[in-house]
């Protein structure tokens, strides 16, 4: 809503987009463990990240929760554009990004082992400490530059993020050598092996193992060959 209000300037996109960004925020607050993180519903439900390249090792509660943080910080964005003078769940978020602290960042300035575009997370979230949040960003480099080889290593939330920053951040050269990569994984990939559509992950007919909501290991399964999932690139 945001996004489409600076389009347009029609504040009743705001108006009417509140109380549902409200209603999400106090879902996923309510869905918080012991922890303080954002796990999954009783009948199964996880959400996280889906489909990097090799099985999804970023927790998912990891992920869920850097979700909670941005949607409580539209819910005050859009509260500032309406001018209403409030900012809600200013002591939610608060402790939201401290447990996130507490949980997943090490002392070398890492998320979850800087996996999977880990650090991209929290620092799109805006949750790293100011200490470490120079040293995040070069881990992030180091990581795609380095240990990847200039391929992705990320999923459908990931790769958005990773693409987005580069750019931000005045790093379009490494973008473009990511993103015109050819081979495996890449969209180079993709066109070589003759896709004239986006697919439904890196892989060309089967998708990598995945975990169930209940934690049970499944083969990959047939994947589609039209597929919007990785074109936030675009």
């Amino acid at each position: 809503p945001c996004r489409l209000y600076a389009w347009t300037g029609d504040k009743a996109v705001l108006r009417d987009a509140l109380p549902h960004i409200q209603k999400w925020v106090d879902y996923l607050l309510a869905r918080r463990n012991k922890d303080g993180l954002v796990d999954r519903e009783e009948w199964g439900w996880c959400l996280g990240e889906w489909f990097c390249p090799d099985e999804v090792r970023i927790p998912a509660e990891f992920v869920n929760t850097c979700v909670l943080v941005r949607s409580i910080k539209m819910l005050q964005t859009t509260e500032k554009f309406l001018n209403l003078g409030t900012e809600s769940y200013a002591g939610e978020l608060t402790e939201v990004v401290r447990s996130i602290n507490r949980a997943y960042l090490d002392e070398e300035g890492n998320y979850c082992k800087n996996d999977q575009g880990a650090n991209l997370f929290a620092l799109d979230a805006g949750i790293v400490p100011g200490q470490f949040e120079q040293i995040c960003w070069e881990n992030c480099l180091e990581y795609f530059r380095v240990g990847k080889k200039f391929h992705v290593d990320t999923g459908i939330f990931g790769s958005k993020i990773l693409f987005r920053m580069l750019f931000e951040r005045g790093e379009a050269e490494t973008a473009l050598h990511i993103l015109l990569g050819s081979d495996y994984p890449s969209y180079g990939y993709m066109l070589k092996q003759g896709a004239t559509t986006l697919w439904e992950c890196w892989t060309e007919d089967y998708s990598p193992d995945y975990f169930t909501a209940e934690g049970e290991l499944c083969k990959g399964y047939p994947v589609s060959h039209n597929h919007p999932m990785f074109g936030s690139v675009l």
